[in-house]
């Protein structure tokens, strides 16, 4: 293609604060063809976490606000007015083709009220389970979300959804055009995983039994939950430790429970590993995921591209249709007892019976680690199911949709 006839694409998202949305944007940008696109990133606050390990891709990151600063109530409306005023004049400067929500709540309003405003073509992508996470924020700003929601999906060109769950879910409750929907599975980097991951594996506590999660420290992750299991583990399994990897705003609340179930010897929480998490992955037995609620959930992409069996709440979504593989299923009852499924062990979620789903959690755990056979059977099944998650493929899927946009642009 020649270089005058390459669109202009803006991917528009809040920061790049650690998390599944904002590396899948830095991938998108890194494997988008680019013959067909140039492609910039669009944050709202200058938060860039992963500014040391993708130093060498050279970002075209483009911040709305300089400050990384959490914005005061009295600062609110001029910090608004800047958002709007600075995306305005970026998209008559740059001549976007396509303006991207990479994310839920301000990049979609902003990016359908000026996609709509300047004649844009639009897409949103849908990472996270919106319903669960607004059904937790104050009656009015629900309302609100709900409403300003609906809105943008009635007006968007395409809404990309990261599971078929999530797609069925949100598509029924805000009666969206099917002819919209696309389902793209998020893609990773398989290979430099397994690189990374074999470059000088932690190999303390070789005798001992080692499991890990890894996510944001977020009430919706249940690490609460998988604290309380490992009391329960711990008098099957003494020599049990857990490492919980990444930050977040539930970090002393969880510090404080891991002390009072007097766990300081047995759990180890490191915060935010920047350059290389996937080393500590691979020197664990297991990866343990306890999420109430997800949109598809990277992280067990990343531990089973290290080789590691999977253990998992059955949460709506995503862990489903990667451990089962049959995404169109999903029981309309939820689990009550563990499903060894092709690819790792599906678990009852902890808003039932808490106890008895915590107690069953730590089970699971026990029976993965002491069983051998079922061990090395899940970890030969992880490192298979890991290459239908690939960025090539993510990428190409991307590419197909925002090309057909274009050709509806040129209609």
């Amino acid at each position: 293609m020649n270089i005058h006839n390459k669109k202009r694409v803006a991917f528009l998202i809040f920061s790049l604060k650690a998390g599944g949305a904002e590396r899948n944007i830095i991938n998108l940008y890194k494997y988008l063809p680019k013959n067909k696109y140039d492609v910039d990133i669009i944050t709202i606050k200058n938060i860039n976490d992963y500014s040391d390990e993708y130093s060498f891709l050279k970002l075209p990151i483009i911040h709305l606000l300089e400050s990384s600063k959490k914005i005061s109530f009295l600062q609110a409306p001029i910090a608004v007015l800047n958002i709007f005023l600075r995306f305005f004049r970026l998209i008559i400067k740059t001549h976007y083709n396509v303006l991207i929500g990479g994310a839920e709540y301000a990049p979609f309003y902003l990016v359908i009220f000026f996609a709509k405003l300047l004649h844009k073509k639009s897409i949103l992508i849908v990472g996270n389970n919106i319903i669960a996470e607004n059904s937790s924020r104050p009656l009015l700003l629900n309302i609100l979300n709900t409403i300003l929601f609906y809105m943008c999906f009635k007006f968007a060109d395409v809404i990309i959804f990261v599971s078929q769950g999530l797609a069925n879910n949100i598509g029924n409750c805000f009666h969206i055009s099917k002819d919209k929907i696309k389902t793209i599975y998020n893609g990773l980097d398989i290979k430099s995983i397994q690189e990374l991951s074999d470059a000088s594996p932690d190999t303390s506590r070789v005798k001992d039994y080692r499991i890990v999660s890894m996510g944001r420290m977020a009430s919706k992750k249940g690490f609460d939950h998988l604290i309380q299991s490992m009391t329960e583990i711990k008098k099957i399994l003494p020599n049990i430790h857990l490492t919980l990897i990444g930050k977040g705003e539930e970090e002393k609340n969880l510090i404080n429970l891991i002390i009072e179930n007097k766990l300081q010897d047995t759990i180890k929480m490191i915060g935010f590993v920047k350059n290389n998490p996937y080393k500590l992955l691979k020197s664990a037995h297991a990866f343990v995921f306890s999420s109430h609620y997800e949109g598809f959930g990277n992280v067990l992409i990343e531990a089973m591209a290290c080789g590691l069996p999977v253990i998992s709440t059955d949460c709506p979504y995503g862990p489903r249709e990667i451990l089962d593989s049959k995404k169109s299923i999903y029981p309309k009852k939820s689990l009550s007892k563990p499903f060894y499924a092709p690819y790792g062990v599906l678990c009852p979620t902890f808003s039932q019976s808490t106890k008895a789903s915590e107690r069953l959690f730590a089970q699971v755990i026990v029976d993965i680690l002491i069983n051998n056979t079922k061990r090395k059977h899940y970890q030969l099944k992880s490192l298979k199911r890991s290459q239908e998650f690939t960025i090539q493929k993510m990428a190409h899927e991307y590419d197909q949709v925002i090309s057909e946009i274009l050709k509806k642009e040129n209609e």
